[in-house]
């Protein structure tokens, strides 16, 4: 490799030859420094480490080399030096690019595998990936978190490195091989490969066996890959791994307030607000992640007894009801001429208009007064009806209206003309909102 190449621009054209110094100066625009696969570390004793074999990309700050290990190397640590680094020694030889060393603090150009952490008495017990010099993973995003097969014939997949993002810190997930994954007793079953909420690798194994299975839902996980296995897979090919990254970065957790879930685990904005109405006897099951609603109950209006007298409206009982999720409330709607009214639960009743007879104020025909309100938050009686007091006929007499007035007339009382029935009370009615 030669020594000096000069400040001169190098540019190497399009199929055209190149020697290895030029080539590996150029590594440096092209491929970040860092481990691109293997590299694992795992105890030996409370002295030695051993190192998989890896791939990386390694610099002196000038040059740059792809640097591939033939072999599993193991490596005396200790507590004075527990950072393992790959750094760069190329002097020449061909076959010497880089020394594996245990330093106590990392160089510029080192690239990181590790820091090693001992228990109290000084023996190695594990490794930090996360350390104040965390281990060099390149930021290729192409790469970030890539699920795939494994160079070993297992059960087990590779995840590459990558970095993700949580509501309050960015992680750092170093490349990795999962847990083992168990095979279906029968038929086929997909497994989701994901990121949990702390950051860390996780299988999903409840998707249904099937000849032709669908994946289980991803109920808001951050899912990186769908692996498809039989219940004779001895390996898993990267033919068998479906690539679903879809982003980068932590999920917003549904806060059941302005935003929920889907049925496919996906955030869409929450139908807060509901209403029901009922104009018959029913029952209301109150909806998830609902724990207050809103009640309007109101009775039956009266009904004219002889074309000359007007019925009263029904009362309207107004409650905020503190209720739970999957609870089942009886609704109860007055009818015409029912004094009992409508009510929901035994939270609130709006009660029916009232029969007079005789009325001591509206002269000698009988009339319905209004109903009355209990339980409500707000209790609104409901208004009395009226009479034709001189006995011609000749007048026109409206009913009294209820809390929802003329239309839809919920609860109003019925109207007279010329002694004639036309128009007849309004049942009540429940309304619930949310």
């Amino acid at each position: 490799m030669p020594a000096d190449v000069g400040s001169q621009t190098i540019t190497v054209l399009y199929y055209s030859p190149a020697n290895s110094g030029i080539v590996n100066k150029r590594f440096q625009d092209i491929r970040q420094v860092g481990i691109y696969s293997g590299g694992y570390l795992t105890v030996v004793d409370g002295t030695h480490a051993l190192l998989s074999t890896l791939i990386s990309e390694i610099s002196d700050g000038t040059y740059q080399v792809r640097l591939e290990t033939g072999a599993a190397v193991n490596l005396v640590v200790g507590a004075a030096t527990p950072y393992i680094v790959l750094r760069w020694t190329y002097s020449g030889a061909i076959t010497d690019y880089a020394e594996l060393l245990a330093v106590a603090t990392p160089a510029a150009h080192d690239v990181v595998v590790g820091l090693c952490t001992f228990d109290g008495g000084g023996a190695l017990n594990g490794f930090n990936y996360q350390a104040a010099y965390p281990r060099t993973t390149p930021s290729t995003k192409d790469l970030f978190l890539k699920v795939e097969a494994t160079s070993d014939t297992e059960l087990r997949v590779r995840i590459r490195a990558g970095k993700f993002q949580t509501s309050g810190a960015v992680v750092d997930i170093s490349d990795q091989k999962s847990d083992l994954f168990v095979v279906p007793g029968s038929n086929s079953r997909v497994y989701l490969v994901y990121v949990t909420d702390a950051g860390a690798i996780a299988i999903d194994s409840t998707g249904t066996i099937a000849a032709s299975p669908s994946p289980p839902a991803y109920d808001g996980k951050m899912v990186l890959a769908e692996v498809t296995l039989a219940s004779t897979s001895t390996n898993i090919a990267d033919s068998m791994i479906k690539d679903v990254r879809g982003f980068l970065s932590s999920k917003v957790v549904s806060d059941d307030v302005s935003i929920e879930l889907n049925a496919e685990g996906k955030l869409q904005v929450k139908a807060y607000h509901g209403i029901q109405t009922f104009t018959i006897n029913g029952t209301f099951t109150v909806p998830v992640g609902i724990n207050q609603v809103k009640v309007i109950c109101t009775g039956g209006g009266g009904h004219i007894i002889d074309g000359k007298t007007t019925g009263g409206s029904g009362a309207t009982a107004i409650k905020w009801c503190l209720v739970t999720p999957g609870d089942n409330i009886v609704v109860t709607v007055g009818a015409i001429n029912t004094i009992a009214g409508s009510s929901f639960g035994a939270f609130c009743t709006g009660g029916g208009a009232k029969n007079i007879n005789p009325s001591p104020l509206k002269g000698v025909y009988d009339y319905w007064e209004g109903g009355d309100a209990t339980g409500g938050d707000i209790n609104i009686p409901g208004g009395d009806g009226g009479n034709d007091t001189d006995g011609s006929g000749g007048e026109e007499s409206m009913g009294a209206a209820g809390y929802w007035g003329s239309a839809p007339g919920w609860g109003g009382g019925s109207a007279a003309h010329n002694k004639t029935v036309f128009v007849s009370g309004v049942a009540g009615v429940v309304v619930v909102e949310w």
